[in-house]
């Protein structure tokens, strides 16, 4: 059973070259998820057996700040582990499962059944005027991951890694693996789909959390309605049908397979999207550069965009100084090649032996 987070459509996206290698390893893959992460795996994987995961929907701020939102949502989170718990024991039951992945539902995980977390933040990144809880709450998040069998990091062990000080492994107890990149991008793309194009377009991706994926969406149809340069314009809602008006010189897509997806990263000229971690896994996966403006009041987006700017891999500002701030000088940020890919089918056909 893959178990995916539904807080953006990261999650699901990332588990999409595990799910393709388990099945095609001969091992029955059954989807638990909920909202657009459902909706995306399961146009997907339309054959496979999806089952609805009863998740929590966080509300974010409008502001730049989510900290008083979370703090207030912190017994719905809490008693949702107990909710997601709950519901692996019966569906283990029911279905009888024999292991489980989940990536970053902390709270699906069976005491007596081999259970997988994928996460690449082992440690925060608060706020500076929040840094005094860090060590409270980084405590109890190690407590959460220590429940797990192994937790798989989507990154390379050696520095500098994309994850930064996220991905250290002080206070966790149980085996740390690196699997490096997990992008749909090294796996699931079929290379006879994929064709180069003379347009000159720049590409925006603005998934994440609502009402700021609305907002970063606004200001980029204002930027580009006003500048008249070609935008495509990617706005991952996979549950959404209905196309919004724009200038002619922007093209609108509410959701793209992976190949899809993929010719509009190796083609545009530029590319404008968050800082969340699958987003940079993608983009790592195809060599490209791009102009990061992480969702405000996120401390994890915001920590990847600074630290990856001081590796000169990309470029990056807040969502208020975006129309100021692009276009930019890009000649100075470059992301490096991927020497080798992690062989990740032998890592999971190596585990699912054991």
């Amino acid at each position: 059973m893959i178990c995916p987070l539904n807080w953006g459509i990261g999650h699901a996206t990332r588990c999409i070259p595990i799910i393709q290698h388990l099945a095609e390893l001969g091992h029955e893959v059954i989807i638990a998820a909920d909202g657009a992460s459902f909706d995306l795996l399961r146009q997907e994987f339309p054959t496979l057996e999806h089952i609805r995961f009863p998740g929590i929907h966080i509300r974010y701020s409008a502001s730049d700040s989510q900290l008083m939102s979370i703090v207030l949502q912190t017994p719905s989170l809490l008693s949702s582990l107990k909710h997601e718990n709950r519901f692996i024991i019966q569906k283990a039951r029911d279905l009888r499962i024999d292991a489980i992945i989940s990536d970053n539902r902390y709270g699906a995980y069976h005491k007596n059944l081999p259970s997988v977390l994928i996460s690449h933040q082992l440690n925060l990144a608060l706020p500076e005027k929040v840094k005094w809880a860090e060590p409270l709450i980084q405590n109890m998040i190690h407590r959460l991951i220590n429940r797990f069998d192994q937790c798989w990091v989507p990154d390379f062990e050696t520095n500098p890694r994309l994850s930064g000080r996220l991905s250290n492994q002080n206070g966790i107890k149980i085996p740390i693996r690196y699997i490096g990149m997990l992008s749909r991008f090294l796996s699931s793309v079929n290379d006879a789909h994929l064709q180069a194009t003379k347009d000159h377009f720049v590409l925006a991706v603005v998934s994440g959390p609502e009402p700021q994926r609305s907002l970063f969406e606004q200001s980029i149809i204002k930027h580009f309605t006003e500048s008249g340069c070609p935008l495509k314009l990617l706005r991952g809602l996979p549950d959404v049908t209905t196309i919004i008006n724009c200038a002619p010189n922007i093209q609108i897509y509410n959701y793209l397979k992976g190949w899809e997806m993929h010719d509009l990263f190796l083609n545009a000229d530029h590319i404008i999207c968050r800082s969340g971690y699958s987003t940079l896994m993608d983009l790592m996966a195809t060599g490209r550069e791009a102009f990061l403006v992480p969702t405000p009041g996120q401390p994890e987006q915001e920590y990847l965009a600074n630290h990856l700017k001081n590796l000169n891999w990309f470029a990056s500002c807040n969502q208020s100084e975006f129309g100021g701030k692009y276009p930019y000088s890009h000649k100075e940020y470059k992301p490096p090649l991927i020497a080798s890919h992690f062989p990740l089918r032998e890592f999971l056909r190596q585990w699912s032996d054991e």
